[in-house]
């Protein structure tokens, strides 16, 4: 356990999700620390690139996050050209994203 008794491997898992707890003892992993913020914008990127449109209130539910987290990470991603925002449709359900 790092000196602040997180799993330094595991400390920016914990930042998103403090109260997590692990059925099997994780493998210690140096690892740099890392804040909160850059925490959510990392579980939020590693997503976004696997599940197609989405909107920011539907990540966040998934994910588990507040809404102004979510909103924050999406704004940071698209000022970096990383997702865009807009309005998509699947012809096929007649719905709009």
């Amino acid at each position: 356990m790092g000196c602040d008794g997180t799993h330094r491997g595991f400390g920016a898992f914990l930042k998103v999700f403090p109260a997590a707890e692990f059925e099997a003892q994780p493998l210690k992993v140096e690892a740099p620390p890392v804040s909160r913020e850059d925490a959510v914008l990392a579980l939020i990127t590693g997503w976004i690139s696997h599940s197609g449109p989405v909107t920011a209130n539907q990540l966040g539910r998934v994910l588990s996050l507040s809404a102004s987290d979510t909103e924050k990470a999406l704004l940071q991603l698209e000022s970096s050209g990383v997702v865009v925002r807009g309005k998509f449709s699947d012809p096929a359900l007649g719905q709009t994203e």
